[in-house]
């Protein structure tokens, strides 16, 4: 029987999620292609009650290599200027699923959907750590709670 310590089980689900995160990127990357494209479009909208604010949305346009004209959202408070030029990755069979070649766009952003399933290994973990039976998961106000 190996005895694993709590660190070491924690680590372990880390690298899980990790792990999992790097196939999900490792998806996206098969079957792209890299174009350079411009920014097309800024709109800027007022924050919400929870983000005060105005809050720019860059919008991307690109022609891909079959001579379609594409237009996505690049994502919103990033450091460009109307028709700046910017190198585009998109999927050859999908070419709306695209991004812009740029470090948070491509690694940073993609990674924030990779919480919950952080969230339930870490709580799963915890739960065999503190030999309990069942893993209690709340949605409002989201909290992971176990029971014996």
């Amino acid at each position: 029987m190996i005895k694993i310590n709590k660190a070491i089980g924690y680590l372990a689900g880390l690298i899980l999620v990790f792990l999992i995160y790097l196939v999900g990127q490792l998806f996206f990357f098969f079957n792209t292609a890299r174009v350079s494209g411009h920014i097309c479009d800024i709109t800027s909208k007022s924050g919400s009650f929870r983000h005060p604010g105005r809050v720019e949305i860059f919008y991307a346009c690109f022609t891909t290599k079959e001579n379609k004209n594409i237009t996505f959202r690049a994502g919103s408070n990033l450091d460009y200027g109307l028709d700046d030029t910017v190198q585009v990755l998109y999927k050859k069979n999908n070419p709306h699923r695209a991004r812009i070649d740029h470090f948070s766009e491509l690694w940073v952003v993609p990674a924030f959907i990779y919480i919950i399933p952080f969230a339930l290994v870490m709580g799963i973990v915890t739960a065999i750590y503190a030999g309990r039976r069942y893993v209690i998961i709340n949605k409002k106000p989201f909290k992971i709670s176990t029971i014996k």
